[in-house]
């Protein structure tokens, strides 16, 4: 069952400048200090109802020449790159999953070691962009105490952010996808008006949060120019701030925004 958003991930290439950025559209930014850095750096920006959004930096050239996110790198720079949902129960989706026909990966740990000398493990399910469906999450639940994983320790924000309501999606074919969505969210999504350049458009909800996929236009339009420039997948976050919201969005790199809601 899924309780939330996990975490989003925006990926860049200058990860100081987008730290920086961050800051200034009024957002916290804390590290985990995990003891091996790896081929990746990253920062986090951590909410108050346990998810968050990961700034990953991919520091190694020969790792990030074959990831699943260089294509985004190579398109465009900076950006969206992927979602992922917090289940309470990974087994139990995996096997609702396959039952429907939706192909995913068996869960696997995966685990790293704090400077502390503790340990955090996180199970993860790859449904989506890693097998060449953007528009479907990978599903993550905890194998040891959050809070080793999700520093707790930064998740108020000068702009008031508490955490992920929702994002928005864009699709080259929605119709193709809704079997997918349906059989993740366990129910059929409700149709919406599609926004500015959109031609269709649906809504999928689940524990207080929501997920909308949109097919885009032929027509020269934003949103069929971001398309054509990204692809599918994560195009804007919405967050929520029940002390201010409103803010006018926030876009970086073209990579797309986030919305207070």
């Amino acid at each position: 069952m899924f309780v939330g958003f996990d975490h989003l991930i925006v990926v860049v290439t200058d990860l100081d400048y987008a730290v920086r950025c961050y800051e200034q559209f009024g957002y916290a930014v804390t590290r985990r200090n995990d003891a091996a850095k790896g081929n990746a750096e990253n920062r986090l920006v951590c909410f108050q109802d346990g998810s968050y959004l990961e700034i990953l930096f991919l520091t190694d050239p020969a790792y990030r020449a074959r990831h699943r996110m260089t294509p985004i790198l190579a398109r465009s720079g900076s950006g969206w790159a992927d979602y992922s949902l917090h289940s309470d129960d990974i087994d139990a989706d995996c096997a609702r999953l396959a039952a429907a026909g939706v192909a995913s990966v068996m869960p696997s740990d995966f685990t790293k070691t704090l400077e502390t000398g503790e340990t955090w493990t996180v199970r993860v399910m790859p449904v989506g962009a890693a097998l060449g469906r953007p528009v479907l999450p990978f599903i993550a639940m905890d194998a040891t105490p959050r809070r080793l994983r999700v520093p707790d320790t930064a998740t108020v924000h000068p702009n008031g952010a508490a955490g992920i309501a929702g994002v928005r999606l864009l699709t080259a074919d929605l119709h193709a996808d809704l079997h997918l969505l349906d059989s993740l969210y366990g129910s059929k999504g409700e149709t919406i008006a599609p926004p500015a350049g959109g031609v269709a458009a649906r809504r999928w909800t689940f524990a207080q949060r929501f997920v909308e996929v949109v097919q885009p236009g032929p027509e020269d339009s934003g949103l069929r120019r971001h398309f054509d420039r990204r692809g599918e997948g994560v195009y804007q976050v919405f967050v929520a701030n029940p002390s201010n919201p409103g803010i006018p969005d926030q876009e970086f790199a073209n990579g797309g925004s986030t919305i207070f809601v």
